[in-house]
């Protein structure tokens, strides 16, 4: 049976054409999500009432994004000049709408901090405690399914795009890459494998290894004319880019 939050949920989208394909994947996102965070929640110990309102950001965090799509035709912030993260804090609380999910308003607080954040290439500085917590939660567990998103639906090609300066030199200091510095092919993935250096729990990365998510992603990349062989060797890219990330997950691991 589904909690009062899935129903609300499911007819909130009911107001959205589900035959539009972004409209699917980020209605089936949000409830992968809620699962991964559950999930992540007991690894961590929390109580029984902290692991409900995980679910919940899972869940929530990216409802701004439908009304996004509706009206844009796409879900871009770059592209389309909004926030989503924004938007489903302003739908929430701003508008009241958080009361449709959850009865008990004692979480707000926490959860439009989580859902806020959830998106920005750095949380903000004044989030603290249990707001923190559940900040990077939610933004490990996004960045989990995103790989799942990014191998199954949004197949992107290496190819021998040159890349950028900034996405470069913000992947080599291991930080996660400002979408406005993305301007080619090899820069969405550089910045896209990126996410990783911004997975904050070792239950994460525990996880993201039980998915193959991250592994998946890394196969699509090099699919191509050419030999899996053939195409690594001749693409000094992907050899710094995969020798960089492998590096990184041994150092931390």
């Amino acid at each position: 049976m589904k909690k009062k939050s899935e129903l609300a949920f499911d007819r909130y989208l009911s107001n959205y054409d589900k035959r539009v394909k972004e409209i699917r994947f980020k209605y089936s996102h949000s409830y992968r999500v809620e699962k991964l965070m559950k999930k992540l929640a007991i690894s961590l110990n929390l109580s029984k009432e902290e692991i409900k309102i995980a679910e919940l950001i899972g869940l929530l965090h990216d409802i701004g994004r439908f009304e996004q799509i509706r009206k844009y035709g796409q879900s871009s912030d770059v592209k389309t000049g909004t926030d989503h993260a924004d938007e489903s804090c302003v739908f929430l609380f701003e508008e009241g709408h958080i009361r449709d999910f959850i009865d008990d308003n004692r979480y707000d607080k926490i959860i439009k901090d989580a859902i806020k954040n959830h998106n920005k290439i750095k949380i903000e500085e004044n989030i603290k405690d249990k707001s923190l917590l559940f900040a990077k939660m939610i933004r490990d567990m996004d960045k989990v399914d995103i790989y799942r998103v990014l191998a199954e639906e949004y197949t992107e090609i290496f190819n021998k795009d040159e890349i950028s300066k900034k996405v470069y030199e913000s992947f080599m200091k291991h930080e996660t890459v400002d979408s406005k510095d993305r301007k080619t092919i090899t820069d969405d993935i550089y910045a896209h494998v990126a996410f990783i250096y911004d997975i904050n729990f070792e239950e994460s990365f525990k996880i993201l290894e039980e998915t193959n998510n991250f592994k998946d992603y890394l196969k699509t990349i090099i699919i191509g004319k050419k030999s899996e062989k053939e195409y690594i060797e001749n693409n000094k890219y992907f050899n710094e880019l995969i020798n960089e990330i492998n590096n990184y997950i041994e150092k931390d691991n």
